[in-house]
């Protein structure tokens, strides 16, 4: 499939692809759907196959904000290539940089890529050195500046909820075990499914990895789901380090919308050597998650209710209009 949509990608004048790739159990994914938009002509997205944003290992650090870069020459280097619109951001003394490049190495808006940071002005350099030194929301400047936040837009559940896109479903984590009638299912079923029409999940295996369990309950925590809160059952063996760390975290899951939304990707090793402090390092981890992401700061700003609710629309389209529509091009 990937490949097929990477041939099609490559002949097409224009390319808008949504995808509920779960992107936050494996990040490299991204890489497979931003390279995607980058076929065609001009390959534009990531320019060169050289750049460094081809490689998930070197960049997710520097994407996740984990990892600052404040070496100028290094940092050129990610922004020289691919070179960015200046209208590309809303933010003026980004957009100012960007100006102020193309001035200086006489690059025209169809210029994609950059020479070398020794032909800029030492006014240009300065501007950009005290650009990664801002913070935008304690974002560092290639966690909001990079070809990723400028081609994807990432849209999470709860932040839908809050901005009244959809409607809310809780998750009551202990339900009355009674009340389980069946069970069915795999762990494979958990993955690409959609199974709103159910209203509990029972988890007889518990990985080391809460993002995995949020994928599951999202299976059934989803748009068509009609309950307003679904049922989710943990079973562990007791006495055991499983029962301690997920009674831990089952406390912070408790009547909350969110189920893992600020909770760690793993569990580390180093944080169940001492069962008591585990509460206290998932609260520093938290902490540093409230920080707005790059997707973030650039897109959530916009997000609005609409006056008409499409989930409510009872005009559809027939086969034939459909057909119409897609032969027309964009522009009249």
């Amino acid at each position: 499939m990937l490949g097929f949509i990477t041939a099609i990608a490559a002949r097409a004048d224009h390319v808008l692809l949504g995808t509920a790739t779960p992107i936050q159990t494996t990040p490299e994914y991204l890489w497979d759907l931003v390279r995607v938009l980058h076929q065609g002509k001009g390959n534009f997205v990531l320019v060169n196959d050289f750049a460094r944003w081809h490689k998930p290992g070197e960049v997710l650090p520097i994407l996740s904000g984990t990892q600052e870069v404040t070496d100028l020459a290094n940092a050129w280097e990610l922004l020289r290539s691919p070179l960015p619109p200046v209208n590309s951001t809303a933010d003026n003394p980004v957009r100012q940089l960007y100006s102020a490049i193309r001035q200086d190495l006489g690059l025209s808006a169809r210029h994609s890529e950059a020479g070398r940071l020794a032909d800029l002005d030492i006014g240009t350099r300065q501007d950009f050195e005290l650009e990664l030194e801002r913070r935008m929301a304690y974002a560092p400047f290639f966690q909001h500046e990079n070809p990723f936040v400028r081609h994807v837009v990432l849209r999470k559940r709860t932040t839908l909820e809050e901005a009244g896109l959809l409607k809310r479903v809780g998750v009551d984590v202990h339900p009355d075990v009674n009340r389980v009638k069946d069970v069915h299912g795999f762990n494979a079923l958990f993955e690409g499914l959609n199974l709103q029409t159910l209203g509990a999940l029972i988890n007889v295996d518990l990985p080391w990895n809460p993002t995995k369990l949020e994928q599951r309950i999202g299976r059934i925590k989803r748009f068509g789901q009609v309950r307003d809160s679904v049922d989710m059952l943990n079973l562990v063996n007791e006495q055991t380090v499983d029962e301690k760390v997920y009674e831990r975290l089952s406390e912070r899951m408790r009547d909350k919308f969110n189920l893992f939304g600020s909770l760690p990707d793993t569990i580390k090793d180093d944080w169940i050597e001492d069962i008591e402090t585990l509460d206290e390092k998932m609260d520093q981890y938290i902490d540093a998650q409230k920080r707005a992401t790059g997707f973030d700061l650039r897109y959530n700003a916009h997000l609005s209710p609409s006056d008409k609710d499409w989930r409510n629309c009872s005009n559809i389209l027939s086969q034939r209009d459909f057909g119409t529509l897609m032969r027309e091009g964009w522009e009249k």
